[in-house]
């Protein structure tokens, strides 16, 4: 347990989603994105579909290595998009990265919208007036659209990106912070939550939820698995069992041992005994050592 963790805290709220559905926005249809703090814009892309995956290069796919978006180099100044994903943005490929498309970012200025919640004061009360103001804001080209990983397991992080910088038919994905995202209508919780950091909890679980191909987080492997995994890795010939060319198969592929002792009696070494976990480490001792 952390040490700034106690008995008593509380463990945080797992939420409930619903299953995925191929939908396509119809023009019809009311299409809004909201943002962490409740600021809403028009998604204005008639026929998107929702949960779409798209493949897109890594950050360092160019010259550029820029990790972290910035406005001025890689904002609407210097990169365009359009509101939909081009075709060749739908096609996998070997270099691109499989990403989930979950909302928007104001990327000529992506904090704008954005302030730290601090409870209910009299700070939070005037954004709420200058959120009823603004009203529904309009989509034009300074809005980018936004990422994260498709990943085996749930993620640990809800790491967002902004997609920019269009390359043989790719934008790049460009890490952002999650603030600054406005979220699909998919990805927001429905009317039944109220509070601003319940609605924050709920989006982060939504988005690393429907990433994931398995819809569980990634089983830790045991001390066991793991020195099975170490041993594989070191020795994978010697792995292999049923063949009766393995005691030629291993020495040939062992490297010279120059009449060392313990790789001659790890040579001259029953498969058919179990090792215990010591034995196993003094195994990987040994070929770590010849190597």
């Amino acid at each position: 347990m952390s040490s700034n963790m106690s008995p008593n805290t509380p463990a945080k709220k797992q939420y409930e989603f619903p299953p995925q559905q191929d939908h396509i926005i119809q023009p019809s249809e009311d299409d809004v994105a909201i943002s962490m703090l409740g600021n809403r814009v028009y998604v204005s892309a008639p026929e998107r579909k929702q949960f779409q995956h798209v493949w897109l290069w890594e950050s360092d796919y160019t010259d550029d290595t820029t990790t972290s978006f910035k406005p001025g180099t890689q904002g609407p100044g210097v990169s365009t998009q359009s509101p939909l994903p081009a075709h060749t943005e739908l096609q996998p490929h070997d270099m691109a990265t499989e990403m989930l498309e979950i909302g928007l970012v104001f990327a000529s200025d992506p904090s704008r919208f954005h302030d730290e919640v601090k409870g209910q004061t009299s700070r939070s009360k005037s954004r709420q007036i200058a959120r009823d103001k603004r009203g529904i804001m309009t989509r034009d080209h300074r809005w980018f659209r936004a990422y994260i990983k498709v990943t085996d397991y749930i993620q640990s992080q809800a790491k967002v990106s902004v997609g920019c910088l269009l390359f043989d038919g790719h934008l790049r994905h460009i890490t952002t912070e999650i603030g600054h995202v406005f979220f699909y209508k998919e990805f927001y919780p429905g009317a039944s939550i109220e509070n601003v950091k319940e609605k924050s909890a709920y989006m982060r679980q939504a988005i690393k939820f429907y990433s994931a191909k398995i819809k569980r987080p990634q089983p830790k492997p045991g001390a066991g698995e793991t020195t099975s995994m170490a041993s594989q890795a070191l020795v994978p010939e010697v792995a292999v069992a049923g063949d009766p060319m393995d005691p030629v198969q291993m020495e040939d592929q062992l490297p010279p041992y120059d009449n060392n002792d313990s790789v001659s009696n790890f040579l001259a070494f029953d498969k058919n005994i179990t090792l215990d976990d010591e034995d196993m480490a003094n195994l990987i001792e040994i070929v770590q050592v010849n190597t």
